[in-house]
Parts: structure tokens; sequence; C-alpha cells
């Protein structure tokens, strides 16, 4: 299947490359075999092979004005997870979410506060991470995926695990507020874990990095690693690839994939992620790396950017076909059709609205108590990152899954990052698009 839609995508994403090329001037169109230009050798290009492939590609660039099959298989792709899945996304119901609403809450009252009582955004930052400045205590060992990798990858690979600063932060505040539900992290996810693939064997202040961050579904580190980390390891820039909480060996048990058990999990998933990659990002400035930047495909993008945005020194970042927040994701767009909605509807009365438990309203429906539990999520309530100019951030002219306004949101938050457009699909995109999340990296690290 992943070979046919990257057929698919050659066959239609020569129209996204001749629009770049198109400004290239006539000295360059006699560079290619048979004179012509730029855009009409890569049509000749999509032409070619045999078969199947040339039935598909040929199909593809007819129907490519419309994104009719970029929106296909966007669409085809959440109806066949959600018909033949053996679990679907909260089966068992809201969970906790009064006590992870109230944290985090707190966690961002208190972020806001800070920046607004200082006019110095230096000040300001510093302020925020002044409880995260302990050295990371990290536990290292030989990370066992060189072999995924071509031996003439320059790359040194170490895996390293710490304890998440989640898991510390629960019981200071749970003593803080006695009065409020007990916070439930499962203990498989208490331990972070990490790959660092580096060109050199030790770190240097010379080398650049980047935290790559987990998408939906994404259980292990080798689609980061062959499609991202790969060629950028060729440019000599490193890479930190981050397994998620609720994924891969931090999974609890009893989870099917990545179908969260309840909608408070997805809030925990959220905020240990933004919490790991702010760690790991300053552990690498402690030690010399000032050239650094996060980035993160779908759901990763939106937690790189949420990251980003915490931090007290200049860091870059990538968000590829992210939302503005997970509201839109879960109820109206894609993944929505794999929600319980059942059993969230039974469960409703035992959740409140999206404010402190102390002034809580019952939703009408479960969607509309989704929409105000997942409005935490929204990039709109963290304060923008302190360069927006080395923001760089891909969307997709015909994803399914975020909302199709999600760019404008952006532009509006972060006025200074660009934005650049793919002629994909999310699926589409990221299967079939790492290339141009590589170069905006490398861009933005310049």
């Amino acid at each position: 299947v992943v070979g046919c839609v990257r057929r698919l995508s050659r066959g239609i994403g020569w129209r996204e490359r001749e629009t770049q090329k198109a400004g290239v001037g006539a000295a360059h169109d006699g560079a290619f075999d048979g004179g012509g230009s730029a855009g009409t050798r890569l049509v000749r290009r999509g032409k070619q092979g045999k078969g199947f492939g040339k039935f598909v590609m040929s199909w593809g660039r007819r129907a490519a004005d419309g994104g009719v099959v970029f929106r296909g298989i966007d669409r085809v792709v959440g109806s066949l997870t959600s018909a033949f899945g053996r679990a679907m996304f909260f089966s068992h119901g809201w969970g906790d979410c009064d006590a992870w609403m109230s944290y985090i809450i707190n966690w961002k009252s208190d972020i806001v506060s800070k920046c607004r009582s200082s006019s110095n955004a230096n000040i300001c930052s510093s302020s925020i991470h002044t409880d995260l400045d302990h050295d990371l205590e990290i536990s290292w060992s030989p990370a066992p995926i060189r072999r995924l990798l071509p031996r003439s990858t320059p790359a040194f690979f170490r895996e390293g695990s710490f304890i998440s600063p989640v898991a510390k932060q629960m019981s200071p505040h749970l003593n803080s507020n006695s009065s409020s539900l007990p916070l439930s992290l499962p203990k498989e996810c208490f331990t972070a874990r990490f790959v660092l693939a580096s060109p050199t064997e030790t770190l240097h202040s010379s080398t650049p990095f980047v935290v790559l961050l987990a998408g939906t579904g994404e259980q292990a580190y080798s689609r980061r690693l062959r499609s991202i980390a790969e060629p950028l390891l060729k440019d000599g820039v490193g890479a930190i690839i981050l397994e998620n909480a609720y994924y891969g060996r931090r999974k609890p048990r009893g989870q099917f994939g990545s179908k969260l058990h309840r909608v408070s999990d997805l809030l925990a998933l959220g905020h240990s992620t933004v919490e790991e990659a702010t760690m790991l990002l300053r552990w690498l400035y402690r030690n010399g790396c000032e050239r650094l930047c996060v980035s993160g495909m779908s759901q990763g993008g939106l937690h790189a950017a949420m990251a980003a945005s915490l931090l007290p020194h200049p860091v870059a970042v990538v968000p590829a076909f992210a939302p503005e927040s997970a509201s839109f994701v879960f109820t109206r767009g894609v993944l929505g059709r794999n929600c319980d909605w059942n059993k969230l509807s039974l469960d409703l009365p035992h959740c409140s609205s999206g404010t402190p438990p102390s002034s809580t309203s019952k939703a009408q429906t479960p969607m509309q108590q989704m929409e105000r539990v997942l409005e935490l999520t929204d990039i709109r309530s963290f304060p923008p990152p302190q360069h927006p100019q080395r923001a760089v951030i891909i969307a997709a002219h015909y994803d399914q899954y975020v909302s199709p306004v999600c760019a404008d949101i952006w532009r509006q938050h972060w006025p200074w990052a660009e934005v650049r457009w793919v002629h994909a699909g999310h699926v589409t995109g990221i299967l079939c698009h790492a290339h141009a999340v590589c170069n905006a990296i490398r861009d933005a690290l310049q």
C-alpha cells in the first residue's frame, strides 16, 4: 500500500515541483536532456514506468486539479482504520479529565502570568524554567538500530532513558492540591526513552541537532530515523528521536496500537511529550549545542510548537501537517470516526468542561465536551517562540485530518513564520514528503 501511495504521489507531485521551478528562467531551460523547461522534464519523469504504476500515475495527474485522490486517500485510510480496527479511541470513557485539566490549566496560567509580569522576553522565559535547571540524569545503552540504516551513513547511535519530569511533578502537585482527583499516569510511561543519532562520536558545539517528535501511531524510531534523520545525518545534522508516552515500549498494558483508552490519556500524552522534549533541548543547549531545532509531523508538529514556545533560548521549529489544536482532529476530522462516542455519551456526566472543577458545567453532547476539553491543546494559548522567524510551517493543500483554516491560524499567531505548501493530503504528505521536512529543517537551522 505504501509503495502504491508513493508511486501515486510521484505521478501527482509533478505540479507542485513545476510551480517551484517555474521561476528558474530561460538560462536553465536547456539544462535538461532533450531541451525544454524544468517542468516539462518533471512531467516526462512522471510518465515513466509500466503496467499498474503507469496507470496510477497517469490517473493521478488527471485528478490532481481537484485533489480528489489526496482527499480520498485520507478518508479511505480513516474509514479502514475505523472499520477494521480492533479498538477505538477512548473506549474506556473520559478518565480523570478534571484532574489533568486542572493541572494543565494551572501550569499554563503560571507560564502566562510570568510572561505578562515581565516586559523582557528573556527574563520571562528564564523564570518559566527555573524548576527545570537541574541536570538531566540519563542512562545510556547501545542502540540496536544501526541495521536500519546503510553502513555508509556517518552516524553514531546511543539509546538514552530518564525519568519523565511529569512523573516527578505528580507527587508535589497532589500534595499542594489535595482537593483534585489523583492524576493517573501508567507506570510504563514513567521512563522516557530516546535515540541519539550523531554524525560524531561526541557532542560538538558546531553540530546542529533536531529533536523529532512522534505523530499519532508512531510506535518506534524506524520511520523518523529512515525518512528524516538519515538524510540529515549525511549533511552533518544530528537527531534525537523521542519515544512518546503511551507508544512503543511505553504503551500501557491492554492498549491496542495508538488507540488511547481515555480522553485524559491524550492530555497526559501531550503534556509528557512537551515536557520531555523541552528537557532534551535544554540538555543539548547546556552541552554546548546552540543550533537546535524541534520538529514533528501531525500530532508531533503541534507538540514541537508547544515545546519551542516554552524555551528560554532561540530554537528553530518545523511543524509539518500539524493541527492548531487536537479539537478539530477528534471531533470533525477523520479521526473523529474512530472515537467511541457511545461510551463517551454514557460517561458524559462524570466529566466537566474545560474549566477548573470548581466551576463545572455539563456539556450537551460528547462532541461539545470533547471540544471544550481539547481547547487546552490550542497553540494560541501558548506564547510565541523566542524567534518565530526561524519557524517553517509545512501544510498540505488537501489535508482531511486538520482544520482547513489551520494554516491561517498558525500564520496569525506566528506572523513571522514561513508557511510552505505541498500538493498532498495528510497521509500522502507524511508518507511521501519527508524530503520537504528535511529541507525545512536545514533552512531553519541556517
